[in-house]
């Protein structure tokens, strides 16, 4: 199977999966004898690649040509004639940070007075009605912005909003053929084709001459000086890796917007068209239809596996998943089994403690582990059985042709307070280092366990612990796990990757320092 992240990052993706779904990722074999980077999911190898989409460049080229175009285009230009026009066009809605833009350019205006009345911002908002309170709230922050840099400086920014319909493909490209300078300031942004359309409006500054740039070296302010063409993009949009000529700045900081501007009108010719050429290269090289192909060649490319494999779902509703199984495994039969099971004269019985005994609630779990490691027990109610499960445990022990096991990674105090007075149960504690055979339920007849391993040394454990501490007080997140027979050190509550490479740090580092004692470090 094929993943292909149109405007992503691979890594933010492979995060999302090891973060939420504890899913690993890693290098698989493709059909040219390379290798691919693969997602395992439930036994299937998921293979991820990242190729951003482009533009339709001929469909754009005929559009700049087309005489409406033209006519808006040349229409905005007489209406500022004389100003630098700088060129925005969001969705109104928090993550685009069109308000941002505002501040950084009300503080360039103040930095730079002698830009007062030079240039002007058009503000074009699309209606986002089905963000709700977040669409009202960024409209009216931006409504407030520009009228306080207007109060300041008339006639700096002109605010307008538009729907969707008023805002396709065509009126877009008039705009951006219309403007000296785009600026983007997206706070979080998936797929964003305006830096590269905005490309494609300006890509004739490559065949012009410098005699033809409305540019002044002189120095004076007062003379236009901004060829069309300079695009202000924030670091966060998932074009920015690929639009190398634009201006990146971090949106969160408007000292580097107010100093983008500045660069924008003070850049030399030189500069500028080196700029152009870069983000001119990906838009005429990575088209739509070349998109589209690269991804057909990955989906080709992916190695089916030589061993053959069947699905089988598992799970009901949301819980629903696709388990992929190896060649040879056949999905229990639970008609066989009951019969088997009426049939049968002994039968051999082992549940397991969490997710069959206890509903399987990982968060809880991992809080009474904390808690319980912290020998702070009050704090947090444990777990129990329900009464309806109990009985069904009675009924199953009661059968004399049934030996029925409770096998759980708990220490024997905790198991013996919610099953320890079940009658003919028996129980393994710590993955059976500790068992205890079916009780009769006699009250003089006491319990009683039985270890695996007779005869423990526990001198290895003042050295671990000391060890154990100073990876614990650097790992946020991370804590000590003590019982009878092992100590745990548990870091699902860290961050997964630094956990990950604390851990095997510390592993190295045990084996080391217990290598003449009698115990093994997993």
């Amino acid at each position: 199977q094929l993943l292909s992240l149109v405007c992503a990052p691979p890594r933010h993706f492979l995060t999302c999966c090891r973060r939420l779904l504890g899913l690993t990722a890693g290098m698989v074999p493709d059909t040219y004898g390379g290798h691919i980077l693969a997602v395992d999911s439930n036994g299937r190898k998921v293979t991820v690649t990242s190729i951003h989409a482009g533009v339709d460049t001929p469909l754009l080229k005929k559009l700049l040509k087309h005489s409406s175009t033209v006519e808006k285009s040349e229409a905005i230009r007489a209406q500022f004639a004389g100003k630098v026009i700088m060129m925005a066009i969001d969705r109104l809605e928090s993550l685009k940070g069109a308000p941002l833009k505002i501040l950084g350019l009300e503080r360039f205006l103040d930095k730079r007075p002698e830009w007062r009345g030079k240039l002007v911002l058009v503000q074009m908002g699309i209606s986002a009605f089905e963000r709700g309170e977040d669409y009202v709230n960024t409209k009216s922050e931006l409504a407030r912005l520009v009228e306080k840099v207007n109060t300041k400086y008339p006639g700096t920014i002109q605010f307008q909003e538009s729907t969707e319909a008023d805002m396709r493909l065509g009126q877009r490209i008039a705009l951006l053929r219309a403007a000296d300078i785009v600026i983007i300031t997206s706070l979080r942004d998936g797929l964003n084709r305006l830096p590269m359309e905005f490309a494609i409006s300006h890509q004739d500054a490559l065949q012009v001459g410098i005699d033809n740039y409305r540019r002044s070296d002189s120095g004076d302010p007062s003379a236009v000086r901004v060829r069309p063409g300079v695009c202000i993009l924030s670091e966060f949009t998932s074009c920015a890796r690929v639009m190398r000529g634009s201006i990146h700045v971090n949106p969160w900081k408007v000292s580097d917007i107010a100093q983008a501007i500045g660069s924008s009108l003070e850049m030399d010719v030189d500069e500028h068209r080196r700029r152009i050429k870069y983000d001119s290269e990906f838009v005429t090289r990575v088209t739509t239809q070349r998109w589209a192909m690269a991804v057909l060649l990955d989906l080709k490319g992916v190695k089916k596996s030589s061993e053959a494999t069947q699905y089988s779902g598992a799970g009901l509703g949301l819980g629903f998943r696709l388990l992929g199984m190896n060649e040879g495994f056949d999905s229990l039969d639970t008609s066989k089994v009951s019969k088997a099971y009426r049939s049968s004269q002994r039968r051999l019985i082992m549940l397991d403690y969490g997710g069959t005994i206890l509903k399987d609630d990982e968060d809880k779990a991992a809080l009474q582990r904390f808690v319980l490691a912290k020998a702070d027990s009050a704090l947090v109610k444990r777990s129990t059985p329900q009464e309806e499960l109990i009985e069904t445990l009675n009924l199953l022990c009661s059968d004399p042709r049934n030996t029925v096991f409770v096998v759980s990674g708990k220490e024997r105090h905790s198991i013996m307070a919610t099953l320890g007075s079940v009658k003919g149960l028996g129980l393994a504690a710590e993955h059976g280092m500790y068992y205890s055979m079916p009780w009769s339920g006699n009250d003089e007849d006491e319990r009683k366990w039985e270890v695996m391993v007779s005869g423990q040394d526990r001198s290895w454990r003042p050295s671990a612990l000391s060890i154990m501490d100073v990876y614990t007080s650097r790992t946020h997140g991370s804590y000590i796990e003590q019982t009878e027979s092992k100590i745990l050190w548990q870091y699902r509550d860290a961050d997964p990757e630094f956990g990950a490479l604390q851990a095997k740090e510390l592993e190295d580092h045990l084996q080391s320092v217990l290598k003449n004692f009698n115990v093994v470090v997993l």
